[in-house]
């Protein structure tokens, strides 16, 4: 199995629910679920190799073990969702492509909540840096408007330590604001 790049994996999750709206289509017209990936691997774009995969694998392992290699192939509760739908459709067919639609349009909306989670997220973002950045700040402009100020940091103990101190106390909040930033997706 040949390491994937991240941004790769977004492409494929990005591209799933266009490739379900093809795949139900192609159900509800009668088709099987590989004659559906096969049709829809040359148009397919980020899924393309991957539903490639799944047909050659569909033809010497069957259908559904296909499927099972393509979410072992591609680590992601999207991806592990769609193999999942297509599974199903395997077995019923036609019958699925409402549930195939449907996991498409709960996709979308996904994705669409996790940007207006990282757009209202923002101005928390910047603040975050704000606060990290002001103590640098007020540092520099204390040493640019008083010269004494760099012979008491750097002069002695009690500077070093208030130095140290400072330094320390900016990482661990730096640390800390990176923590509850990161905590949305």
């Amino acid at each position: 199995m040949a390491r994937r790049r991240p941004r790769d994996d977004a492409s494929v999750v990005a591209a799933l629910p266009e490739a379900l709206d093809r795949l139900a289509a192609d159900l509800r017209g009668g088709g099987s679920v590989v004659a559906a990936l096969s049709r829809a691997a040359p148009s397919g774009g980020a899924l393309r190799a991957d539903f490639e995969g799944i047909v050659e694998r569909a033809a010497t392992v069957g259908v559904a073990e296909a499927i099972a290699w393509w979410r072992v192939e591609r680590p992601d509760s999207a991806v592990a969702a769609v193999a999942g739908a297509l599974e199903v459709a395997a077995s019923v067919g036609g019958r699925s492509a409402a549930s195939l639609e449907g996991l498409a349009t709960g996709l979308r909306d996904r994705r669409e909540t996790a940007q207006e989670v990282v757009a209202l997220s923002a101005q928390a973002r910047l603040s975050a840096l704000v606060v990290a950045l002001a103590p640098l700040g007020s540092l520099g402009f204390s040493l640019m408007a008083d010269g004494r100020v760099l012979a008491a940091l750097l002069g002695t103990t009690a500077g070093w330590a208030c130095l140290g101190a400072g330094l320390g106390l900016e990482a661990l909040a730096w640390a800390w604001m990176r923590g509850i930033v990161r905590g949305q997706p």
